[in-house]
């Protein structure tokens, strides 16, 4: 994830990288996201952002579902 709110999903093994999905998460002006989770299970990601004089302040929780889709 970029501190912009662009969010990749990538697949990777010891031979190959590969993409399986993007997203954009539309932030607010001088908003950035400072954190990124994972489950256990794979199946939720939860990030957090702030403004630059961090008065400002969400959370985020994205579930993936098949064919790994946000």
């Amino acid at each position: 994830m970029t501190n912009k709110g662009k969010l990749y999903l990538y697949q990777y093994t010891t031979q190959f990288q590969k993409k399986l999905c993007e997203a954009t998460v539309t932030l607010e002006d001088e908003e950035d996201t400072i954190s990124l989770a994972v489950s256990s299970d794979e199946k939720n990601i939860a990030f957090s952002s702030r403004d630059t004089d961090r008065a400002f302040s969400r959370l985020f929780n994205i579930r993936l579902t098949r064919n790994s889709k946000f």
